[in-house]
């Protein structure tokens, strides 16, 4: 085949198949005539939605060729003037992933190849490309063991430097448009409708800031994650185009899928009032909540102005948190800015278009009376393993995995701008990974925040934040539950990952400013193994954020002589 040159035979309207074809090979525009005239292949629709739809043709060549059909719905969609109006200017989806395909292919870049480009009867068009035999790479990671899976980074490492070197970005660069290819085992980049050439090296990194979320998302370990940045060349400006990314991501995601109606039902009952996941459903919450009021393992918290329960409906655990109405001052104020659980449940909503870090809220439920909330329930996932201050290690090389898996996470998340206001050891549960929710079984630690109150971002990260959570964290934790050597590991792998503004603070030095203050806070640790006891025990047991205590030569290591 010599190319896709236009002729006017491939701009005819064909009577059997209403398609005007704009560009292809003449031979592959006669197979193609032929094939659609026949009757559908079975299973030949790969997707369907408003916006596009893809189904597979086998043309009639020597050669057998298996391709794709993609339709732009440019005028049968949700914004048919809109895209009309792009269409008209030459810059129609279509148009675009014509182009870049045509581009990308020609320089060897491991993308489809290209056959035709038309226009159907109805005014969508339609892009024709060679159909490539492989898996999804996200699939392909979860099934594979260490080594394939570092040979799959640097295939898709491979891939995303000739991208670069095109001059060209993608546009919508996620796991999803991503293919291992067989036999070649190249990593094919798929979806180019928002591919064009790049204007600079803020949108490089802005198309790697999408891909990288979306490795966040899929739990890839944060030192394959390394590797692609250091084979792209991307230093620590990356993690500004990161956290750029996420806000819009979030802005764009957050307002759609809180608004009642795709993925969030209400609840309104006599006396009730309050928001579910779709996943929930009405009766099943109600249960729930019934059944956490007649627990008698219920946890009372706060005074017994808040309680805790664990209950089981069908097959699936669930915590629920109770919150009293409070005084009449309180109920006004929740009037206006939501109860503690409406806002638990619209943090914990939001956060999760973002990034999987915090337990499920599946339910909030308000009692209303007088035209005031009072008492409000909160139903969460149950989430499995155990409390971070409650998890005794083993051995000295479990409790060195957990410090290296806890600092790669928190580094992560601090990266992104996210936060927690009360990031201590009992609002962080720790587990093995969960196959059906979190991926493949064996690959590290995972971590779930509880107290969806707290978090917060994402947001420009500020060092004394940043200090104030790293300590709050390590002074929840007692000695002899992580040994020294643990707590310089981790810190060790927070700093590689994401260092600090200010120079002083380098590992020494941001090791005795968390010391300090996690001595201050008077709460678990104590400093025994670093040699920067505290001079007075009094309160040693509270949760104190106070500075006022006294220190002698903090560090998370020995002072030096």
């Amino acid at each position: 085949m010599s190319g896709h040159a236009e002729s006017d035979d491939a701009k005819r309207v064909d009577r059997a198949t209403p398609i005007a074809w704009q560009a292809g090979d003449p031979q592959i525009l006669a197979a193609l005539r032929t094939a659609l005239a026949g009757p559908p292949e079975p299973g030949e629709i790969l997707q369907a939605n408003p916006r596009r739809t893809l189904c597979t043709r086998s043309l009639a060549l020597p050669e057998r060729l298996r391709v794709v059909l993609k339709t732009h719905h440019t005028a049968t969609g949700r914004h048919p003037l809109r895209e009309r109006m792009k269409s008209a200017l030459g810059r129609s989806p279509a148009r675009r992933e014509w182009d870049a395909l045509e581009a990308l292919h020609a320089q060897g870049i491991a993308v489809p190849r290209p056959l035709a480009r038309g226009r159907a009867a109805s005014g969508d068009e339609l892009v024709v490309f060679e159909y490539v035999e492989g898996r999804p790479l996200a699939r392909a990671f979860a099934e594979a063991d260490a080594e394939a899976r570092r040979r799959l980074v640097e295939a898709l490492a491979a891939t995303l430097e000739a991208l670069a070197r095109s001059g060209r970005i993608h546009g919508d660069l996620h796991l999803g448009n991503l293919l291992l290819a067989e036999p070649s085992r190249r990593i094919v980049l798929l979806d180019h409708q928002r591919g064009r050439t790049a204007r600079g090296p803020d949108d490089r990194r802005r198309d790697f800031a999408r891909l990288e979320l979306s490795l966040l998302r899929a739990q890839w370990p944060a030192s394959l994650r390394a590797v692609l940045r250091e084979r792209l060349g991307l230093g620590p400006e990356q993690d500004r185009a990161l956290r750029r990314f996420a806000a819009d991501h979030l802005r764009g995601r957050a307002r759609r899928s809180l608004r009642p109606g795709r993925r969030i039902e209400r609840i309104e009952r006599e006396g009730l009032r309050g928001l579910r996941d779709a996943a929930l459903a009405e009766s099943d919450a109600l249960e729930i909540v019934a059944r956490a009021k007649a627990s008698p393992a219920r946890q009372v918290r706060r005074d017994g102005r808040a309680w805790i329960a664990e209950v089981e409906h069908a097959g699936r655990r669930y915590v629920v948190k109770w919150s009293g109405a409070g005084s009449l001052v309180e109920r006004w104020a929740a009037r206006v800015r939501g109860t503690r659980a409406a806002r638990a449940f619209a943090k914990g909503q939001r956060d999760r278009c973002l990034l999987v870090r915090a337990a499920r809220p599946l339910a909030q439920l308000d009692e209303v009376a007088t035209g005031l909330p009072g008492a409000c329930w909160l139903v969460l996932e149950h989430v499995a393993g155990v409390d971070l201050d409650r998890h005794r290690p083993a051995s000295p090389d479990e409790a060195l995995a957990l410090a290296n898996a806890l600092g790669d996470w928190l580094a992560e998340l601090h990266a992104l701008g996210l936060g927690h206001a009360d990031l201590k050891g009992s609002n962080l549960r720790m587990a093995a990974p969960d196959a059906e929710n979190d991926g493949p079984a064996g690959d590290g630690l995972r971590f779930r925040l509880l107290d969806l109150e707290d978090l917060e971002g994402p947001k420009r990260p500020r060092d004394g934040a940043r200090l104030e959570a790293l300590a709050q964290l390590n002074a929840s934790i007692a000695d002899e539950d992580l040994p020294r050597a643990a707590r310089e590991a981790f810190l060790a792998r927070y700093v590689a990952r994401f260092a600090f503004d200010d120079p002083k603070l380098d590992r020494a030095g941001a090791g005795r400013e968390i010391a300090r203050r996690s001595l201050a806070r008077r709460h678990r640790f104590r400093g025994i193994e670093c040699g920067c006891t505290q001079k007075t025990e009094a309160g040693s047991g509270s949760d104190s954020s106070s500075d006022s205590g006294r220190v002698s030569e903090p560090g998370l290591s020995p002072p030096s002589p």
